[in-house]
């Protein structure tokens, strides 16, 4: 059984730490895997009984403006919509908090995934930590259908 919810603050950033340095520093590499904005931010966690299995993080940039960053799934969950449901829940919980958009910055090897989710790519790539990345955006205030459902 899946569960999912959000942590407010540093404690929601300590539950996922692990998810995150599995992910994004074993896996890609990657050396920065936490910042500022982890104490004001709303973390997401996922489980599948008592594993975790997925962990993302949501802020706030304005009023209706919010961020995602460090979407991590492990990957033995990868490819079984997952992602989608993390995805899902941040736009959700954005929405519940009276976001009307929401942005991320994805590597350029998974645009793809979120334009599967109904982002939309915009201004240059540009390189971050060695990899290059582009600005994701979508609007909240238009209804998505869901893509396993037009199947």
């Amino acid at each position: 059984m899946l569960e999912f919810r959000f942590i407010y603050g540093e404690n929601g950033y300590k539950l996922s730490k692990d998810m995150r340095d599995t992910v994004f520093g074993d896996e890609l590499g990657m050396a920065v895997l936490s910042d500022d904005a982890e104490e004001t931010a709303y973390h997401f966690i996922g489980y599948d009984k008592t594993v975790q299995i997925a962990a993302a993080r949501l802020s706030e940039l304005g009023e209706t403006c919010f961020k995602i960053d460090f979407v991590a799934v492990k990957k033995d969950y990868r490819r079984q919509f997952v992602g989608d449901l993390v995805m899902r829940a941040l736009a959700d919980k954005a929405v519940s908090l009276g976001g009307t958009r929401i942005i991320a910055e994805s590597p350029t090897e998974i645009k793809g995934f979120f334009e599967f989710e109904a982002y939309e790519a915009y201004g240059d790539e540009f390189e971050k930590d060695g990899r290059k990345y582009i600005m994701m955006k979508k609007d909240l205030t238009k209804v998505q259908p869901c893509r396993g459902c037009a199947k």
